[in-house]
């Protein structure tokens, strides 16, 4: 601690140097009681510097923005609306998309259930897709629109372990798909389903030693192998 908060010798006239002892209490105000999981700092994060422009991304060339208050409100939405459809710790949940903010959204929600994401490239061959399903016993699927749908159709219908197919884009056609559903319908079952279920009890059960991903290998020697990430 003596040698972080030690002052640089010799330095110009009229440059302070801010201790690194204290520069990291300031960044860290408000988190030093938090569990050290990828959730909790993230969802405190929203809360603690609630900016009008947290999230900023482009939707057919037009800048929207949410605020640190409105990602905390999705992301309770979207857990509360897959607790409420079954979603449990330590289910699998793939994700295949672009970057897209309902990625990350969803992505901290599903951790926030102590569920497990497994990623998928949008660039993965059928097989693989199809491998990766069934391999990590996936029971739900998220994807981002009808383009990677087609793409990956025939993977999907094959694989029995998968009770869900959730859209992003709440205008896809699920072209007959009985088991998918948007987005916008996982929040609004939890707005159905009202307060019954407290989203921060849920949160604190998240631990660090938890299983977070399973992150798939290109299986360009072989078949794709998962690594296990808490």
């Amino acid at each position: 601690m003596a040698i972080l908060s030690r002052r640089l010798e010799n330095h110009g006239p009229g440059i302070t140097f801010i201790p690194m002892a204290t520069a990291l209490a300031e960044n860290l105000a408000g988190f030093e009681d938090l569990p050290l999981t990828i959730p909790h700092f993230c969802i405190q994060s929203f809360r603690i510097n609630n900016k009008p422009d947290a999230l900023s991304f482009k939707v057919d060339g037009v800048w929207k923005r949410l605020s640190g208050s409105e990602a905390v409100e999705s992301i309770r939405k979207i857990a509360i609306g897959f607790w409420n459809m079954g979603v449990r710790a330590g289910d699998r949940v793939a994700i295949m998309s672009e970057n897209r903010p309902e990625w990350s959204l969803t992505d901290l929600a599903l951790l926030s259930l102590r569920a497990v994401i497994v990623p998928i490239y949008t660039t993965q061959a059928v097989e693989q897709i199809r491998y990766i399903l069934e391999d990590s016993g996936s029971k739900m699927l998220l994807i981002s629109g009808e383009r990677l749908y087609k793409h990956a159709r025939s993977a999907i219908q094959s694989v029995e372990c998968l009770e869900r197919i959730v859209f992003f884009d709440k205008d896809s056609k699920f072209d007959g798909e009985k088991r998918a559903v948007s987005l916008a319908e996982v929040e609004h079952f939890a707005e159905a389903a009202g307060d019954i279920t407290d989203f921060d009890e849920l949160l604190e059960q998240v631990e660090s030693d938890d299983l977070a991903t399973i992150i798939y290998t290109s299986g360009t020697t072989g078949e794709p192998k998962g690594v296990m990430l808490s």
